[in-house]
């Protein structure tokens, strides 16, 4: 398998579905000789599909930071996992805010069971334009809408929707891979379905409630209770993200029942081997009425640890009276709370939701 992640570059856009780029591996090739290289980017001269050396690629890659483009995120899959008669998928995705809870072998069964040249994700509220509603087709059971941020298909026939872009560099992607799936003549003869279940792509936005955690021996997958699914790629897209991070702690192996935390031991330092401990700050966010909270932080402030050097940064989303209550005497030999707002009533509500604890 072959990972870009080639660079991330960002713009001021309020659209969060992005181009991407896609290098595909060709299955006659023993080594990374060549490439296979598709542009997802229709204005540029290279939407073709073309081959280059590596060299050629490197160029290719600065000609990419010169022209600014929105960030790239790339997922070639093996040759072996795909017939010979066909050519490689490719796998287009937004790229800072999902979460892979599968491999590319379980992406590319799934997709291929779909049967369909090119598989968008769906979503069950419609954006950008909520006037095109009535030209989606009825589905009896899935969601209904395209969302751009999850495509998978063969490149030939994505070349054949994005090569169609004759719009700027800040147009709606989604709204123009939309108004592409409703002509009922390119859905039909480009073999073009959203992923209506989510066997593929879990977008969050309207649809937190469906989704819960399952666990396994090895692994955590996130479950979608509506249809019954394992979503391979979670997207957090909107206001989501706090609930995707909330699916980070666990996804897709770093926290299971039988091992335990799987990443806590990365990055470690050996403290035995420093001078002076460091000042570090904890992070606490009671984002909703949370039990045990004073349990918590009781063995928050028993940590073996200099307390002079720990201090504790609490994002309180309930109330200021809720926080000091949970916290009551556990806290008092230890130090204080201090609220950042000094005047909670001229301040914004998320100011005076913060507070340092200082032990």
């Amino acid at each position: 398998m072959l990972l870009f992640n080639l660079f991330s570059l960002s713009r001021s856009l309020s659209t969060l579905s992005l181009f991407s780029l896609s290098l595909l591996s060709l299955p006659s090739l023993p080594s990374l000789s060549s490439l296979s290289v598709l542009s997802l980017y229709p204005l540029h001269p290279l939407s073709t599909l073309s081959l280059f050396s590596l060299p050629s690629l490197f160029l290719l890659c600065s000609l990419f930071l010169l022209c600014s483009l929105y960030p790239l995120s790339l997922l070639s899959l093996p040759p072996s996992l795909y017939p010979l008669t066909l050519p490689p998928p490719s796998f287009s995705l937004s790229s800072y805010d999902l979460i892979f809870a599968g491999g590319p072998e379980e992406i590319l069964r799934k997709f291929q069971e779909a049967n369909h040249k090119v598989l968008f994700a769906a979503e069950g509220l419609i954006w950008p334009d909520k006037r095109l509603q009535d030209k989606y087709p009825s589905v009896r059971s899935g969601k209904r809408f395209l969302n751009s941020g999850g495509i998978i298909g063969y490149a030939p026939y994505v070349n054949k929707i994005v090569e169609q872009w004759n719009l700027h560099d800040n147009d709606d992607d989604q709204l123009f891979y939309t108004k592409i799936y409703l002509d009922p003549q390119q859905r039909e003869s480009l073999n073009m379905s959203l992923d209506h279940k989510s066997q593929i792509f879990q977008n969050l936005n309207g649809a937190i409630d469906e989704v819960l955690l399952k666990f396994g021996a090895e692994r955590v997958r996130v479950r979608n209770t509506v249809y019954d699914t394992l979503p391979v790629v979670v997207h957090g897209n909107a206001n989501t993200k706090m609930y995707l991070n909330y699916l980070g702690n666990y996804i897709p192996n770093s926290w299971n029942y039988e091992r335990g935390c799987g990443i806590c031991d990365d990055n470690m330092v050996d403290l035995s081997q420093l001078k002076e401990y460091p000042t570090v700050m904890v992070g606490v966010f009671i984002e909703q009425p949370t039990p045990f909270l004073s349990q918590f932080f009781q063995r928050l402030v028993t940590l073996d640890y200099p307390k002079h050097k720990l201090n504790v940064f609490v994002h309180n989303n309930v109330s200021m009276e809720y926080l000091q209550l949970d916290l009551g005497s556990g806290w008092t030999p230890y130090g204080r709370v201090q609220d950042t707002a000094p005047n909670p009533s001229t301040m914004s509500s998320s100011l005076s939701q913060l507070s340092i604890i200082s032990l």
